[in-house]
């Protein structure tokens, strides 16, 4: 694989975790399954292109478009750290509502199966 079609590759892996991050501007549930969908297959493309990684060293436009990838790779982090900090709160909130509260003055957690994973 060429320099250059490196460069692509990390590219699409980047086409692929804005596409994540337009998504998570409103994280509902089928909203995180189709981001769960485009990161993934960004995972895959730069899978691809890591045994060949090397390749791209020293060239000034794949360590660009590296540097794009990770800024985007961020920036979708930063989103789903904000879109499992809403469903938790509205968790809490849930319970409160509908559990009330513990003896310890903490809001009652809501029975309901988790709809949210993320592993780091």
């Amino acid at each position: 694989m060429p320099a250059a079609d490196v460069v692509e590759r990390l590219r699409e892996a980047r086409a692929e975790v804005d596409r994540a991050c337009a998504l998570l501007v409103s994280p509902s549930p089928e909203v995180l399954n189709r981001c769960s969908h485009a990161l993934e297959t960004a995972g895959s493309r730069l899978a691809d292109c890591r045994p060949r990684l090397r390749e791209g060293v020293g060239n000034p436009a794949a360590l660009q478009e590296a540097r794009r990838l990770q800024a985007a790779v961020r920036h979708a982090g930063r989103l789903l750290e904000g879109a499992a900090s809403f469903h938790l709160h509205w968790s809490r909130w849930l319970g409160a509502m509908c559990a009330g509260y513990t003896q310890g003055g903490h809001a009652a957690p809501a029975p309901h199966g988790n709809r949210v994973s993320i592993r780091v």
